[in-house]
């Protein structure tokens, strides 16, 4: 809400007055109230001026995109972490797969798939849900399944996931 953004803005001053901009969690937190307060192009300045960026600080900008409908983005940004030699976590690829979902990007998808059985990457049960939501969403129901059949734990969100997969694939 703008309230929030114009209290989020107002810290924001303060840290740069008081020089903590220079702390990675500081500019992370940044980086994230302004996502959620949906300013992306502000959270995108801070986030292409800090020099290091960590997997936490790419994995919150990602997930951020994604939760701004803004699926393009976060796909470019996740490439770009790539292509900068920074190890996706498994938050990190829940998030990308997340994007893929939204944009009904099946070869993306599978694309990422791929370089997590390359990297020989072990996914846990967020990532694994995401993997059969991108899945189903991109009209795949037999590989959603296959996800879902090889996992050694559900939890709820995985149940949710497979039974709305088969709703929307008829």
């Amino acid at each position: 809400t703008q309230s929030n953004l114009k209290l989020g803005k107002m810290v924001h001053g303060k840290i740069l007055r008081a020089g903590f901009y220079l702390d990675a969690h500081v500019e992370t937190s940044l980086v994230v109230m302004y996502l959620k307060c949906g300013n992306i192009d502000i959270a995108f300045k801070i986030f292409e001026q800090i020099p290091s960026r960590d997997v936490v600080l790419w994995t919150a900008m990602i997930s951020g995109l994604v939760q701004n409908d803004c699926a393009d983005e976060a796909l470019a940004v996740f490439f770009e972490m790539l292509k900068s030699r920074v190890k996706p976590s498994t938050a990190t690829i829940a998030s990308a797969l997340a994007a893929c979902a939204q944009q009904d990007s099946y070869d993306l998808g599978t694309s990422i798939h791929g370089y997590i059985l390359r990297q020989g990457m072990t996914l846990d049960i967020p990532a694994q849900n995401s993997l059969i939501n991108m899945y189903s969403k991109c009209s795949h129901l037999d590989q959603s399944c296959a996800v879902f059949d090889r996992m050694a734990k559900r939890d709820l969100v995985s149940w949710n996931a497979i039974v709305a997969g088969h709703a929307q694939n008829g």
